[in-house]
């Protein structure tokens, strides 16, 4: 699966809306993807090379854990309720970080 992330614009007003595009393709089969993306808090990256060894894995709860010492209630991929996405099919969506 393809994993893009987009940011329309390099530079920002103090308290402006930053815009982020996600980009999830299925270059090479189906792929399951979770069902209610757009209500997820956060988003875990995993970096592999390429014979599959992790190389680097983070989520968005890393920082908040980190600045505020409480732990979220993160609900695992695998649990949540999943759908086809067809290969060369691309599921996008924005998201407003302000």
């Amino acid at each position: 699966m393809r994993f893009v992330l987009s940011i329309p614009k390099k530079k920002y007003c103090f308290q402006e809306p930053i815009i982020i595009t996600f980009r999830l393709t299925a270059t090479r089969k189906t792929v399951k993807v979770p069902l209610e993306y757009k209500r997820t808090d956060a988003i875990s990256v995993s970096l592999y090379d390429s014979s599959k060894k992790l190389l680097q894995h983070s989520t968005g709860y890393d920082l908040l854990r980190r600045i505020q010492g409480g732990r979220q209630q993160i609900v695992s991929q695998d649990k949540q309720t999943k759908v086809d996405l067809p290969k060369e099919k691309t599921l996008e969506w924005t998201e407003n970080l302000l």
